[in-house]
């Protein structure tokens, strides 16, 4: 994972099947349905560091462009309720019910990942 670019995509989700959408399978939730089109990518990210959640799980810390951050507060207010999917390489990293509109321009990657994935993924997300 070191050293290359990382695709970085957070993707509306639904745990109910949504016609256009592709079905991935989830340890957790069963299937998946994501939708086809990306909300934030790579380019909506000024930076990307790794770190640890309040409970001591390894994740990446993110830290929006200002255009990304009003994509997410948009995204996030018109899906209360609903469901994200945060992506790398095109894999499913984590799944998140929407509580809240989000602002401020921060997000989260949390996954399974070692603290040498968390790092790699975090430079190869603000590799230009």
């Amino acid at each position: 994972m070191s050293g290359s670019q990382h695709k970085f995509e957070l993707r509306l989700a639904s745990l109910k099947k949504v016609k256009g959408w592709e079905s991935i399978p989830d340890d957790i939730q069963g299937t998946i349905w994501i939708a086809p089109e990306a909300t934030l990518t790579n380019a909506d990210v000024a930076q990307a560091q790794p770190g640890r959640t309040n409970n001591d799980k390894v994740c990446v810390n993110l830290l929006l462009t200002e255009d990304g951050a009003l994509k997410l507060a948009r995204l996030t207010k018109s899906h209360i309720g609903g469901f994200v999917a945060l992506m790398i390489d095109g894999r499913v990293m984590s799944v998140h019910q929407i509580m809240a509109e989000i602002t401020g321009g921060r997000a989260r990657l949390d996954g399974k990942f070692t603290e040498e994935e968390a790092k790699a993924i975090a430079e190869g997300i603000i590799v230009r």
